[in-house]
């Protein structure tokens, strides 16, 4: 007799310790999926890539990068040309205006053909590339035409 009446306790205790036991692991997950959720949250909101095509008959290539505060057109460009091994040859002027010369062997304003500067779609002219600042989320392409 004396050893049930020494049981009842300890299982009333036992059943307390499981109950509390998945209480605590119930918060865990839920602490865990609301930090999973705000990380995820987080990635999406701070996606900050914009995207950089060259589109020339013999060269059509895209890159992806992140957009940094203060970036422009010209940086991005420098950059994919950098990764990409590709050939750029600018200048800057006295008046800071941007003279494309040469992409990859392709020569600008020779015979009919020069260098057109889009951004989502919209042509922009190529001695403003090094002030035009781009925002995440911009497409920029290049074609030869």
């Amino acid at each position: 007799m004396n050893y049930k009446k020494s049981l009842k306790p300890f299982f009333k205790k036992r059943y307390l310790i499981e109950i509390a036991s998945i209480i605590v692991l119930l918060l865990l997950a839920s602490v865990f999926k609301i930090t999973v959720d705000n990380l995820k949250d987080a990635g999406s909101d701070g996606n900050s890539l914009a995207t950089l095509a060259v589109n020339f008959d013999n060269l059509k290539r895209t890159f992806e990068g992140e957009v940094v505060e203060d970036m422009t057109v010209l940086d991005a460009l420098n950059m994919a040309m950098a990764v990409g091994k590709i050939k750029l040859n600018y200048a800057l002027d006295e008046k800071n205006q941007t003279r494309i010369m040469e992409i990859n062997d392709h020569l600008n304003r020779v015979g009919d053909k020069h260098f057109g500067f889009f951004i989502n779609d919209k042509q922009i002219d190529s001695k403003d590339l090094n002030k035009i600042n781009l925002k995440a989320g911009d497409s920029i392409v290049i074609k030869y035409e």
